[in-house]
């Protein structure tokens, strides 16, 4: 991915607050010389994260195990 949909996002309702907090962990995951293991770790370590984010991180951990998509196939 290249950069979060923030048009999507503010048309959900998101509060800016939580769109700051999804736009650093977004960059921490891909944009950060991290690997998504570390990067996931780093983000999970982090004081009181915001929902959302722990949304997020919580999907892209199943994606990067396996349990959703074509890593199955």
């Amino acid at each position: 991915p290249r950069k979060l949909n923030l048009v999507g996002l503010r048309r959900r309702g998101l509060s800016s607050e939580a769109i700051k907090a999804l736009h650093h962990a977004f960059r921490t995951l891909y944009h950060s010389e991290l690997n998504m293991t570390d990067a996931l770790a780093a983000l999970r370590a982090e004081a009181d994260p915001a929902p959302e984010v722990v949304r997020m991180l919580d999907f892209v951990q199943r994606i990067h195990e396996g349990e959703r998509g074509r890593q199955l196939d």
